[in-house]
């Protein structure tokens, strides 16, 4: 038992530091740790006041551009027709068509749709209607004019005509073949469904 009260005694210093060690192992590694993750956790939500602060310095910035672009699709709105089932579309403006067409004084011979398609990279639907009319020149004219009128739009994508009977005192009679695109959306949009839902 001496000899080890001994040892102890001669390696005292050895000790002191071996329990200093076992200290620092089960004490001072835990909380140098814990105080590494702080940081890394400071960092990090350092890094995201930063940019919520970039954020809103580029709030007002960010609001004028979307103000912007909510008035660039209001402009954009009277170029397309809102969603609608496709057979309800095509009767309402064939109705349309040929309404314009009576109130132009003009005959219709002869009307047909086209097979649909999708715009690429739009949300859009082409529809086309083929139609064939006579009558005076004069009232072709009137019926072009208020085609133009028409929002929202409708391209004219084919426009051929013949002509016969002009003089010094009329334009004579016309027949007339016109292609005209309407552009739909594909789908229901938010107002549309609120709308639908009310």
């Amino acid at each position: 038992m001496s000899s080890f009260k001994e040892q102890i005694e001669n390696n005292q210093l050895l000790l002191i530091i071996l329990a200093v060690l076992l200290i620092a192992k089960l004490l001072v590694e835990p909380i140098i740790n814990w105080q590494n993750q702080q940081l890394v956790d400071n960092q990090t939500l350092a890094k995201k006041v930063h940019k919520t602060a970039q954020l809103l310095n580029q709030q007002t910035a960010l609001q004028s551009a979307a103000d912007q672009v909510s008035t660039e699709l209001v402009q954009l709105q009277q170029f397309y027709y809102p969603y609608q089932e496709q057979s309800q579309f095509r009767l309402t403006q064939q109705q349309a068509i040929e309404k314009l067409i009576a109130q132009s004084h003009l005959s219709l011979t002869n009307i047909g749709w086209q097979p649909a398609f999708v715009l690429p990279n739009t949300p859009l639907l082409r529809q086309q209607l083929t139609l064939n009319v006579s009558g005076k020149s004069i009232d072709f004219v009137g019926f072009i004019q208020q085609l133009e009128r028409v929002q929202p739009y409708i391209e004219v994508a084919e426009f051929n005509v013949s002509l016969k009977g002009q003089n010094d005192t009329s334009l004579g009679r016309v027949n007339g073949s016109l292609r005209l695109i309407y552009y739909v959306q594909q789908t229901h949009t938010a107002k549309q469904q609120a709308r639908e839902g009310e």
